[in-house]
């Protein structure tokens, strides 16, 4: 594939972004966080110095309280701006989506399959790598990127890689639910292995798949029988 795709799926969204900008702009990120911070810090150390040092009378009580809770909401402000990046999606989503009950919304693939038509397969293999770093267990991606190595560039052990790849992810994510592109991927390796001659790695992957309780009846005859064939 034009990228490696990530094996590490606790990596948060914000920081694959800072990963690929240039340094400049993170040095510039960075500052701009630095001095949030340190504002942040004074305003509030200011808040409490006018707390403090107006208590002794009521009219400089009411003046303290009311210039102390000033600077603190400025303090909070530029805490609140600091964090926000990182914390505005998980509230969101739980002031949304309580639960996780909704999916998240679904990656375009129409416009890369227009790609794909059009025969511009360079664009369309980057478009795809870049979301399987967004979602390395998604199968949709993987047979689009199969269909491209497979029927346009005539590239098999390429396509042997990916489906190796999407399984090595889908068992480390821990997922139990499988699902039905599994056994087309299953097939189409099982075929392109044996045209390159690599029957004992269709063999294990097969075998590892079929030990797998959460496939369906039909889904594990399928299994069952390809390896029969292979075992022959």
């Amino acid at each position: 594939m034009g990228k490696k795709i990530k094996d590490e799926y606790s990596i948060m969204l914000e920081a694959d972004n800072l990963k690929h900008k240039k340094p400049e702009s993170r040095r510039a990120e960075l500052s701009k966080k630095i001095i949030l911070l340190l504002l942040g810090i004074i305003c509030c150390i200011i808040s409490l110095i006018i707390v403090v040092s107006t208590s002794g009378s009521m009219g400089g009580a009411l003046f303290g309280m009311t210039a102390g809770t000033l600077f603190l909401c400025a303090g909070m402000t530029c805490f609140a701006n600091l964090f926000w990046d990182s914390v505005a999606p998980s509230i969101v989503d739980g002031l949304f989506n309580p639960g996780g009950k909704f999916k998240k919304p679904a990656e375009k693939l129409s416009p890369i399959k227009g790609l794909i038509r059009m025969e511009k397969f360079s664009e369309a293999i980057e478009k795809l790598d870049e979301i399987l770093e967004r979602r390395p267990f998604k199968p949709e991606p993987y047979l689009m990127l199969v269909e491209i190595y497979l029927e346009h560039l005539n590239q098999p052990e390429q396509v042997v890689k990916l489906i190796q790849q999407y399984f090595t992810n889908f068992a480390r994510s821990k997922r139990s639910k499988v699902v039905p592109e599994n056994i087309e991927l299953l097939m189409i390796y099982s075929d392109t292995c044996q045209e390159l001659g690599q029957l004992q790695a269709a063999i294990e992957l097969l075998s590892q798949e079929a030990e797998r309780k959460t496939y369906s009846i039909p889904e594990q005859n399928s299994l069952n029988k390809r390896l029969n064939v292979l075992l022959q």
